[in-house]
């Protein structure tokens, strides 16, 4: 039977109490009540393939918690377990009556005070991070994430003058193989989103983070329908309703996928919460696989969810895995550098993953610059959150050699390090280049990089430029302005592949600037006929305007017209769902 949407998922335990030394007395009084909360979790292994170790487990506080006392089903004294796990509570009771210790899977703290327990970075920082079951039969839970049921675990206990209890959130295994009970997963997630936002507090510790829902059930599978059902497709972040309120929905489904206790996992979906409420991300999302030409607003940040679950846990194997008993999967090692042409660049997940990695450990694993650069440049950049504006701003404000970063982007990534600054970097009084306006990128990749990648064909090295600069009147057709698939189809998978969408950037002369495709060339097609571009405007991150329009005399040749102040520039997307080899562009003013 499903938990009603009203209660709290609790798991009763048997506590270790102190006993009552004195007979019960009516007389209310001051009591205390302490312990330490702990959970059970098995650890994901490459030994054998990537697979779920039964063979032993660990036994970890529970940090950070929300402690309540209650005396039937209602709350009478509450608290919170420190970075040991250990609580104190003191309370008015009657010794010898019958009360309950409840540990929640949910932390909340309002500016957060050290209590000198390494990790202890957050000094000030504010949080609600609440663990709950998205599978709840309640149709009202799912507009209101409130009605989900907070995971728990429930200690009985006979009250004393001081009593002692122990909570014990465990997990076992059946007979070695799969899962037989599983009341510490709640516990798991929420240690690892402490452990995500203790890394983020690196770069600056009072952050005050939005309440973020981590929505798990057994019944989160790998089938995508209703999430609400449990049908969530894979662990994934997202936001709902009108105040875009932040979720994570993880996979639960035993024998299926169960990626509670697949700490990067959950660590690489909550940096795309950082990402998304504490940074910037323009990604479009979508799937995606390793060696992958991306879209770069992409690979950025699945690289960034990759190398933020490494840094998290500082350790680099991520380890995902899933079928029958836990026992296949696949790793990820983000220390490793991208050896192949084809997957290196801004392009590549893979590439991502290796330069935000490798920046944190040659920063003496601190995660602090980074954090700058994401929230006091990229965030409000007017260039796309891709690996050239980050990289252009580390360059910037720490310097080109900074954490090796000429190197790493040289070099090992093959991207020219001259992109990163106006004409040729110097090391010395260089001037920031976001938008690598000399193309030194393209020029690189023209005579190595194929595409699609590996078997696919050498393009122009316009082909490859991040941005074509729009002037005023008519802009003809480059190397750039073209949609090609590379051997991709026109399936929403591919949606987000690079070559499917094209950038573009505009200096506003005017209060109202409009763009527009004048004419295309592909096949027979021409501005009123079928379907094949789409156009979307942005401004820092922002969308200002869309053309999406399926039919009319404009549907091939999309045409925006938005707001814009003189100065800024703003970024125009070009969309495409077939091959066009080429099309123009007007500016107006």
């Amino acid at each position: 039977m499903k938990p009603s949407s009203d209660e709290p998922i609790v798991f009763p335990i048997l506590a270790v109490s102190e006993p009552v030394m004195s007979s019960a007395v009516s007389a209310l009084a001051t009591l205390t009540v302490s312990g330490t909360a702990q959970y059970e979790r098995y650890e994901p292994t490459t030994t054998g393939g990537a697979q779920m170790n039964y063979t032993s487990k660990a036994t970890l506080p529970v940090r950070r918690a929300v402690v309540q006392v209650l005396r039937g089903t209602t709350p009478i004294a509450s608290g919170s377990t420190n970075d040991s796990g250990a609580y104190s509570i003191s309370y008015t009771g009657t010794v010898g009556e019958a009360l309950t210790v409840r540990v929640q899977a949910r932390s909340v703290v309002t500016s957060y005070t050290p209590d000198s327990i390494s990790p202890d970075n957050c000094s000030g920082g504010s949080w609600d991070l609440r663990v709950v079951n998205n599978v709840t039969g309640s149709s009202a839970s799912q507009s209101d994430p409130t009605q989900r049921p907070q995971y728990a675990v429930d200690a009985a206990y006979t009250a004393a003058a001081s009593n002692t209890v122990n909570v014990l959130a465990t997990t076992t295994s059946g007979g070695g193989t799969t899962f037989a009970s599983r009341q510490s997963g709640p516990f798991a997630l929420l240690d690892t989103a402490i452990s995500g936002l203790e890394t983020a507090c690196q770069g600056r510790a009072a952050i005050n983070f939005p309440l973020l829902y981590i929505n798990w059930s057994v019944d989160n599978t790998t089938t995508s329908a209703n999430r609400y059902d449990g049908n969530i497709g894979t662990s994934f972040f997202t936001t709902e309703g009108s105040s875009s309120q932040a979720n994570l929905y993880i996979l639960g489904k035993d024998d299926v996928d169960t990626d509670e206790f697949d700490h990067h996992v959950v660590a690489h979906e909550f940096g795309h919460y950082l990402e998304n409420k504490i940074y910037r991300s323009d990604s479009i999302g979508g799937s995606h696989s390793l060696g992958d030409s991306l879209d770069p607003r992409v690979a950025f940040g699945e690289g960034f969810g990759n190398a933020f679950s490494g840094i998290v846990h500082s350790d680099p194997l991520y380890i995902d895995t899933n079928s029958t008993n836990q026992g296949a999967g696949f790793s990820i090692n983000v220390s490793t550098a991208p050896s192949a042409a084809d997957d290196k660049g801004p392009w590549s997940e893979r590439a991502m993953q290796y330069l935000l990695y490798t920046l944190w450990v040659n920063n003496t694993n601190s995660f602090s610059r980074i954090h700058d650069i994401l929230e006091n440049y990229q965030k409000t950049s007017p260039a796309l959150t891709i690996g050239q504006t980050f990289a252009a701003y580390y360059a910037s404000k720490y310097g080109l050699t900074a954490q090796s970063l000429q190197t790493l982007w040289g070099t090992t990534l093959s991207s020219s390090a001259d992109a990163l600054c106006v004409g040729v970097c110097t090391g010395s009084g260089d001037t920031v280049d976001i938008y690598d306006a000399d193309n030194d990128l393209g020029g690189g990749y023209a005579a190595t990089r194929r595409y699609k990648q590996t078997t696919g064909s050498l393009f122009s090295s316009d082909f490859w430029r991040l941005y074509r600069t729009l002037s005023s009147g008519a802009n003809s057709a480059t190397g750039h302005e073209r949609i090609s698939l590379g051997g991709y189809s026109t399936s929403s998978y591919y949606a987000n592949k690079y070559g499917v969408r094209r950038f573009h950037k505009v200096v506003a002369t005017s209060t109202t600037t409009t763009v527009r495709v004048s004419s295309l060339s592909a096949s027979s097609a021409t501005c009123s006929s079928s379907d094949l571009l789409d156009m979307a405007v942005y401004y820092k991150g922002s969308r200002v305007g869309l053309d999406e329009a399926a039919s009319g005399s404009t549907s091939n040749c999309p045409s925006v017209t938005f707001c814009s102040t003189v100065g800024e520039t703003y970024i125009v997307e070009v969309i495409g769902w077939g091959t066009v080899s080429s099309y123009d562009l007007n500016v107006s003013p």
